[in-house]
């Protein structure tokens, strides 16, 4: 019962962190800005991706996430004791590229693949 509860905390916590981002309306001058950024992602599948500005138009991102959970429990259902066994054993790494064709608006083409 502790690990479910446990699990449950996890996932709630993680639902309001992967809820939270910013937003700029105005983009900053390419003179100062930063070429490389790092992000964590706390979501249902957390990970790590490194990003790095090529030009002002083109960024290409290298992430790499992973997520484990076992689950190996027994509960009572209409009076019948039900055994819960399972493994998630799941990692991926992915390369994309965004392009941002106009200077003044948020659009982006958006690409890349993955190995799960």
């Amino acid at each position: 019962m502790k690990r479910r509860t446990t699990f449950n905390l996890f996932l709630l916590c993680a639902f309001f962190i992967s809820g939270i981002n910013t937003t700029f309306g105005q983009e900053p001058s390419w003179s100062n800005t930063h070429k490389l950024g790092l992000s964590l992602n706390l979501g249902t599948t957390p990970g790590i991706d490194l990003a790095y500005a090529i030009s002002p138009k083109i960024t290409t991102r290298l992430g790499f996430s992973y997520f484990k959970y076992n689950v190996n429990s027994t509960t009572t259902t209409s009076d019948e004791e039900v055994k819960l066994a399972g493994d998630v054993d799941m990692a991926m790494a992915g390369l994309s590229f965004e392009y941002h064709p106009f200077k003044k608006s948020s659009f982006k083409l958006f690409g890349g693949a993955s190995y799960i």
